[in-house]
């Protein structure tokens, strides 16, 4: 792992968990060298790549802040325990709609949905690439309570979450994700450009609005050896923590 990787992970880290809040300046460049024992260059990348995904601005004479959240920017959390991922290649991801179609629900996505069996939904399959690599294979399975034409005339969007969110007022208020380990089997093989026995990380995610109802289902399928998956969390404090 890159010098400046370490140190993005580690300062993105601090600023998910609030241990730095909106507002608080980060310590000094210099400070940065003493802390990490790395010399100027390697702070500088990963000070850059922060302030590319928006999460601390930098004022002349004044220091490094970390910014104040906007409805646009990252962190993302919809992005899950992909997000470091996705800043590293930002400038590098491409997304494709494959297919936006109405189809029956299967036993899985009805229960996810808390829909009776065989009931309709919209289901929207994609590939998501970095640094022209297919790296993910994703299957969403939405309400059928939006317009399917305005979906598909959204062409190769960047995030479900957002486009669900902007364009159809469904907010992703709660999202719970499983992941496990499988073989890709042949139709995410096909499309991950691997063979069906290789191993993917395999991630179920529900998402919910403000009331706890069901908005999506999706699945998808990432090459392991492509992107980590790391959660980073906060403990609740009590009064008598230090």
């Amino acid at each position: 792992t890159q010098l400046y990787t370490q140190i993005f992970e580690d300062l993105l880290n601090k600023i998910k968990t609030g241990f730095y809040s909106p507002g608080m300046q980060l310590p000094t460049e210099l400070k940065m060298e003493s802390i990490y024992s790395v010399s100027r260059a390697p702070i500088k990348q990963a000070l850059g790549k922060l302030e590319n995904a928006g999460l601390i601005t930098r004022h002349a004479g004044k220091g490094t802040f970390v910014a104040e959240p906007k409805p646009d920017s990252y962190p993302r959390q919809s992005m899950g325990g992909f997000d470091s991922q996705y800043i590293y290649n930002g400038d590098n991801i491409r997304c494709q709609t494959l297919t936006v179609e109405t189809i029956l629900a299967d036993e899985n996505v009805s229960k996810a949905l808390h829909l009776q069996s065989n009931s309709p939904v919209i289901h929207v399959a994609r590939l998501r690439q970095a640094k022209n690599e297919v790296v993910f294979f994703l299957n969403h399975y939405i309400l059928p309570v939006i317009n399917i034409e305005e979906v598909k005339a959204s062409g190769d969007f960047m995030s479900m979450p957002d486009l669900l969110q902007n364009k159809f007022g469904m907010d992703h208020f709660y999202v719970s994700e499983e992941i496990s380990v499988r073989q890709a089997g042949p139709v995410a093989a096909k499309m991950l450009e691997i063979k069906d026995n290789d191993a993917v990380m395999f991630v179920k995610r529900f998402s919910y609005n403000a009331n706890y109802d069901p908005v999506a289902y999706s699945e998808y399928s990432v090459k392991p050896n492509a992107w980590t998956y790391k959660v980073t969390y906060q403990r609740k404090r009590t009064e008598n923590a230090n």
